[in-house]
């Protein structure tokens, strides 16, 4: 499936403006010492905004980073939705993620981005669209959104302004005070538990672990306690967009077991496979959300495939929809032709039309965002997923549905266990496998 993607004539304006801010060199407050210390958990702040004549305009960015045009073209149009709400009366805001393969570091790089509608007298349009994002050489969405919420939501500008409505200078305060916090946290340490000081808070992460519990002592510590590589949000926020009640379309028949598991079930074997899914939704906060957790269901397997939380008509690869994992919100990139799984969540969407704390009249609070579940009556909605031709091969078991902790200790003793199996030496042992497991096992072995 071939996409052409023409790039605004505008947009040269807007890399025009960038090369501007690496010219300039203006890094004020910041040493060569502290950007050294920031690299460590992230590579810098910006803020990207829509013009309706330039496209995405970059506002700010702290540290100034010379990007290739490949790498700024896929950080500006990943800031920003490519679609948004055509009148706007209140504050409206979301999160969302994004990777890419950088070519100006030749590495992954991961953006976590917290984007804005604010109503505006002094736009023609009424409002102002904009997004701060943080660009990590890490995958930690959490702990980021976390970061992003709190700098967008102290009010500690010095006139009193929040972050999204304080000036262009004082942004650049504001920034360079995260900044300054963030360069005193200790190295990225996946073994141990962190304490990080940031603006009068304290978050507490660790990377956990991926074998089983533990001691009592090590789970007592740890509990209440963030994982850095954790996604945003959770199965209890995603479980209503699934479709119920029903089953996943061309299997010959119903399943002996609820569509929600079936539907879990099918997702899982795709991602333990490698093969290719593309999730549809009408926003890439929901998309992105769906991705990253689809990511941890398999540990401490990995997704042998690329992954993009995000993707738009700009920046989509040329090897889409095979090869990799999608998040999209144009229709354009959702026409199945059979090859993939497409899970399409945009009939759920609709729920967001009900009161759910993501159109406020006062200063945003993203925890209430990353943990808003659709009302009760949205869940008997249908929705779709359609399977491609891909033949199943591993049989459903009942899952406990009651919370995400569950859902996720399921999958991941399913995923230990076929490590385990798959670790053996099929010459010199006979491992046992499962009835349930035994397809995915020998396709996985062949």
């Amino acid at each position: 499936m071939a996409h052409r993607r023409t790039l605004p004539n505008s947009f040269t304006s807007s890399f025009n403006i960038h090369e501007v801010f690496i010219d300039k060199g203006d890094h004020s407050a910041l040493s060569a010492g502290m950007i050294s210390s920031l690299s460590r958990w992230a590579l810098c702040f910006m803020v990207v905004e829509f013009d309706v004549d330039i496209g995405p305009d970059l506002k700010l960015m702290r540290p100034s980073i010379k990007f290739s045009e490949a790498d700024f073209r896929v950080i500006c149009f990943s800031a920003l939705p490519e679609r948004t709400a055509n009148e706007v009366k209140a504050w409206e805001y979301q999160f969302h993620t994004f990777r890419f393969a950088s070519s100006t570091f030749n590495i992954p790089l991961y953006g976590n981005v917290l984007f804005s509608t604010i109503p505006s007298t002094t736009s023609t349009r009424g409002y102002i669209q904009q997004s701060l994002l943080v660009l990590s050489p890490h995958c930690f969405p959490r702990l980021f959104s976390d970061v992003i919420s709190l700098i967008t939501t102290s009010g500690a500008c010095q006139s009193g302004q929040d972050f999204i409505t304080a000036t262009p200078q004082e942004k650049v305060v504001f920034l360079d005070n995260a900044i300054a916090n963030i360069t005193h946290w200790p190295n990225p340490d996946k073994r141990v538990r962190l304490d990080l000081p940031f603006l009068g808070q304290i978050f507490t992460v660790t990377s956990g672990d991926d074998s089983d519990n533990g001691s009592e002592d090590q789970q007592e510590h740890e509990k209440g306690a963030q994982h850095l590589e954790d996604p945003f949000g959770s199965w209890q926020v995603l479980l209503p967009h699934l479709r119920q009640p029903g089953t996943i379309l061309n299997f010959g028949g119903l399943l002996p077991t609820q569509p929600l598991e079936a539907d879990l079930y099918l997702i899982y074997e795709h991602l333990v496979l490698g093969l290719p899914m593309v999730v549809f939704s009408l926003d890439p906060h929901l998309c992105s959300m769906f991705i990253t957790n689809c990511v941890d269901l398999i540990k401490p397997m990995v997704y042998s495939k690329k992954v993009y939380d995000y993707v738009t008509v700009h920046t989509c690869p040329d090897t889409f929809p095979q090869g990799g994992l999608y998040g999209v919100t144009n229709p354009l990139l959702a026409k199945s032709d059979g090859s993939f799984l497409l899970i399409d969540l945009t009939t759920h969407d609709n729920a967001y039309n009900a009161p759910d704390n993501r159109t406020i009249t006062a200063k945003p609070s993203l925890s209430k965002l990353l943990n808003f579940r659709p009302p009760q009556l949205q869940l008997h909605r249908e929705g779709s997923i359609h399977k491609g031709t891909h033949r199943r091969v591993l049989t459903p078991q009942k899952i406990d549905l009651s919370s995400d902790e569950a859902i996720r200790s399921h999958f991941h003793r399913m995923s230990r266990l076929l490590n385990d199996l798959l670790s053996m030496d099929p010459d010199t042992a006979q491992p046992h496998v499962p009835t349930h497991l035994k397809g995915l096992y020998d396709k996985l072995r062949s």
